[in-house]
């Protein structure tokens, strides 16, 4: 298409002026369809669509059959830009919306070639990045050599890198740079805070009660338990319940202990006692040094230009009719 040409959509473009086309529905056309502007240069916008109905769709673009084609690529500042204009729609809307159909599809997939960012979301007062599933994951993160999923806070008070309401579950080594604590609903009302023992090496305990029968009881080591420790060596705390001579224990296996009260003693009182074993999975060197992950780089939020929308044409207006103007 030269210069003073008719606009052929599909015939190659050879002009050197802008070209602008201007679409509006025809007579008796449902006005769901709404405009479409293409490289009108009041707004510099190379192609603008809108809708009206519910699900029915401003701009498509398909590349069906093609390994690697791209059904709609835009390049700028901003490549791609979903607007909401409708405020007062009842339903919910979505600026940009991903399909995918297949468990190997993506609906939005975001790429950045060079250490930055390929998807981000911003919110003020609500949430930047929303995700939700039925059966399989909200939200998903994966890392060769870094971290899948990171959340970063400021120094403010009260603030979180993340939140979770509900159970969570980790596959692996859990490291905690802070302290550990569980959050306890007081009965006055107050939310109080109570820390976690820490220990070089990683052990598990259990806890039980038992009676001395003439100054000696046996006691077996709950099985489960014993199953998932060092059962060969483990420590053993024993509290007399009533009056005696002390208590010491005299014998240890695998299978339980044996406790006996001191200097001979025939006491038939009850004691409690502690087992503290390690661990057996997994291996647990005494204070092992390790590495912490370094804080990604997250770069400055860009200062932004005043997003221009175009004011879409009144359709009660006499401009909403049918033209078609020429390429120069």
């Amino acid at each position: 298409m030269a210069n003073g040409d008719n606009l052929v959509l599909g015939q190659d473009n050879d002009a050197t002026s802008a070209t602008r086309v201007t679409f509006f529905p025809a007579p008796n056309t449902p006005p769901e369809w709404g405009y479409v502007l293409m490289g009108d240069p009041q707004f510099n916008f190379t192609l603008l669509s809108r809708c009206h109905l519910d699900y029915s769709v401003g701009l498509w673009g398909s590349a069906n059959g093609v390994r690697s084609a791209v059904g709609v690529l835009g390049s700028g500042q901003y490549g791609v830009i979903g607007y909401v204009a409708d405020e007062t729609s009842p339903v919910e809307r979505a600026g940009v919306y991903g399909i995918g159909i297949r468990d190997v599809d993506t609906g939005v997939w975001g790429r950045n070639l060079d250490g930055g960012i390929a998807v981000r979301g911003e919110s003020i007062d609500g949430s930047g990045v929303v995700g939700t599933s039925t059966t399989g994951f909200g939200v998903s993160g994966f890392s060769d050599r870094s971290v899948g999923v990171w959340g970063v806070t400021g120094n403010v008070r009260g603030s979180y890198a993340g939140g979770f309401w509900g159970g969570v579950f980790v596959a692996g080594d859990l490291f905690v740079a802070g302290a550990k604590s569980a959050v306890v609903r007081h009965p006055d009302g107050s939310h109080r805070r109570l820390y976690s023992v820490e220990s070089p090496e990683s052990w598990f305990e259990d806890f039980g009660h038992a009676a001395l029968v003439r100054g000696r009881a046996r006691v077996r080591l709950d099985r489960d338990f014993a199953r998932l420790v060092r059962a060969r060596r483990y420590h053993v705390f024993v509290t007399p319940l009533g009056d005696s001579n002390g208590l010491y224990v005299s014998r240890v296996n695998a299978t339980g202990f044996e406790v006996r009260e001191q200097r001979d003693g025939k006491s038939n009182i009850r004691f409690s006692y502690r087992v503290v074993a390690k661990r057996r999975d997994v291996p647990a060197p005494r204070l092992a040094k390790v590495t912490p992950p370094k804080p990604p780089h997250v770069p400055k939020r860009p200062a932004r230009p005043p997003l221009r929308l175009p004011r879409l044409p009144d359709r009660s207006s006499s401009v909403a009719r049918p033209r078609t103007r020429t390429a120069k």
